[in-house]
């Protein structure tokens, strides 16, 4: 069966998938085009061509860079898994209640396959990490205070923590994309009987839950961009190798009080809806939240999926036998 998920009065996650709490949006109907002084100056993007990855699915095609709408940009990052099939990089995002942990997530997904691979590590500086100096500061620290590799196939998913020395064994950790429901644009965001909005969220066949702000990012379309008067599109740029749209707006004051953000930016792929790098500031123009991305790569560029090898846990507690169908 198909699923999705609904979220009612907005419980929103930050970038480092905590609540965050509940706001109210508007619901702008309307497609918005780029004002022409900045569509005029924007670069034109090649979009992807329709991919057919095998006989049950087909990749959609991104529009335009230089045609793209807000409402264009809007839905894709709601819709990011139907643009890519293959994905990998590292994505690095602080911890919302100490910025001198950082996340760290290195990754390798393929949706068609439901296979995977992650590391996860949480590390810490003696310096408070900041979006300028957040590798160099990973790179010099050796206090990590998570590391887990997790491996998955559409058999089962092994789970290796390696400060631990455990490992897990599961048959029913992984999301097929039979499992993702497609849900119209136009039903992303209800509202319930009492008139509050209902967030539709699809899940996430990615099987990359700490990589979600980043290849998946509908908490973050949903809290920083329901709003289309809020922000606008202000130029064409390369991140990495990655042309994005780079974005630039205001939060709403509820939200942005929760995240202590009040302005922010985003870096969002032309071609997929991919947030590759989103910057918040406070209220002093400091910068209080961000998510940094690094070697993201698509489809044929994508590395390929780090195989399990069971010597790799020789020495490691089994926490539970394998489940069996």
């Amino acid at each position: 069966m198909k699923k999705k998920i609904i979220i009612s009065a907005i419980s929103l996650i930050t970038v480092c998938s905590i609540a965050a709490g509940a706001a109210v949006y508007a619901m702008n109907t309307e497609s918005n085009s780029l004002k022409n002084d900045t569509k005029d100056s924007l670069k034109e993007a090649s979009p992807i061509e329709s991919v057919q990855i095998n006989e049950e699915r087909t990749l959609k095609k991104a529009v335009s860079s230089k045609t793209a709408s807000k409402d264009d940009i809007y839905y894709m990052m709601l819709n990011s898994i139907d643009y890519f099939d293959k994905v990998s990089g590292t994505v690095y995002y602080p911890s919302p209640d100490d910025k001198s942990v950082i996340n760290v997530v290195d990754f390798q997904s393929d949706l068609s396959d439901t296979s995977v691979y992650s590391n996860y590590k949480q590390i810490c500086s003696e310096e408070e990490f900041s979006e300028k100096n957040v590798i160099k500061n990973v790179n010099n620290s050796n206090k990590i205070i998570w590391d887990q590799d997790i491996y998955g196939s559409k058999d089962k998913s092994v789970i290796a923590e390696h400060i631990k020395k455990t490992y897990t064994e599961s048959c029913y950790d992984m999301v097929s994309l039979d499992e993702v429901s497609d849900i119209p644009d136009k039903e992303r965001i209800t509202k319930a009987e009492d008139g509050q909005p209902c967030y539709n969220y699809r899940i996430n066949p990615t099987n990359l839950p700490e990589a979600s702000i980043c290849l998946f990012p509908q908490e973050m379309a949903f809290g920083f961009l329901t709003d289309r008067s809020m922000w606008d599109i202000s130029d064409i740029i390369n991140v990495n190798g990655n042309l994005c749209y780079h974005i630039k707006g205001h939060t709403n004051k509820e939200y942005g009080k929760k995240l202590n953000v009040a302005t922010f930016e985003f870096y969002v792929d032309v071609n997929t809806g991919v947030l590759l790098k989103y910057i918040g500031y406070d209220n002093d123009g400091l910068i209080s939240d961000y998510m940094y991305t690094e070697n993201i790569k698509f489809d044929k560029n994508a590395s390929k999926i780090k195989v399990f090898d069971k010597a790799f846990i020789n020495g490691y507690t089994s926490e539970n036998a394998i489940e069996s169908n």
